[in-house]
């Protein structure tokens, strides 16, 4: 049923480590601050995006692994919506929305994260053996002619748009912004931005024009620098204690020895 490979193991721990050590950092420094809270919804909906993506790639029933990748684009939906309302967010302690605000927030996000299921639409593996594709095959290179249209338009259209407006609202405070703000900002700027040019370019690029799909094992490591970014920026604009800075990380590498020790 599984077919896991070491380097994508190590891609995907890799990400998982570097968003929950920066995640547990944030929260813990102030769990009651709205941009923390926005950057933990964050983190867990990149763990959801990287265990999606992770079953996607280690089945090697091509039904199960469509599964898997119907479930990266939902959760990939909601890490989009987390990205601007973070950057919509930071650097804010509190944050007011009125009701009408809320509702339509809240059945916007459900209506994308729907959309993004139906973006592929389901293989017929009969069609495909007939078509003299060979097996085991690459199967998001198949599924990209099963790609449901208007939806994969449709939804890659407002991806790239929320992705832009998270820059271009950083970008327009940065401006406005003085002194050490300019650095906080800078810093959310940079990671999302390297974030942004290194997705087509793990993702997209070589599947749509080369039919390659070895550079989708490495893809978590585009979502690396949002996170060393969104995290510095935050605990720099809380001014933190290294001191307590560096018991958190100590605490985060005992728990993290704990938990793979369990699984080893």
């Amino acid at each position: 049923m599984f077919d896991i490979q070491l380097p994508i193991i190590i891609t995907h721990a890799a990400l998982l480590t570097v968003a929950l050590f920066t995640g547990i950092l944030v929260y813990l420094h102030d769990n009651k601050s709205a941009t923390n809270k926005v950057f933990t919804a964050l983190v867990l909906s990149i763990v959801l995006w990287d265990v999606a993506n992770f079953l996607s790639f280690s089945f090697i029933d091509p039904y199960h692994a469509l599964i898997g990748i119907k479930f990266v684009m939902m959760s990939a939906s909601l890490l989009t919506i987390c990205i601007l309302f973070f950057a919509c967010v930071f650097p804010k302690k509190d944050l007011f929305l009125t009701k009408r605000k809320k509702i339509f927030i809240a059945v916007a996000s459900v209506l994308f994260i729907v959309s993004g299921y139906f973006v592929w639409g389901d293989i017929d593996m009969d069609a495909t053996l007939q078509s003299g594709v060979p097996v085991p095959l690459p199967y998001e290179i198949v599924f990209m002619e099963h790609a449901t249209f208007p939806v994969m338009p449709i939804w890659g259209f407002f991806s790239i748009v929320s992705l832009l407006s998270a820059i271009i609202v950083l970008v327009s405070r940065y401006k406005r912004s003085q002194g050490e703000d300019k650095k906080r900002y800078m810093s959310v700027i940079l990671g999302l931005a390297t974030t942004f040019f290194l997705l087509p370019v793990f993702l997209f690029l070589p599947v749509a024009l080369f039919q390659n799909v070895d550079f989708n094992y490495y893809g978590p490591l585009a979502y690396v620098p949002l996170f060393w970014g969104a995290g510095y920026g935050i605990l720099r604009h809380h001014i933190f204690n290294v001191k307590m800075m560096m018991v958190e990380v100590l605490v985060f590498i005992g728990l993290l020895v704990l938990f793979i020790n369990l699984f080893i």
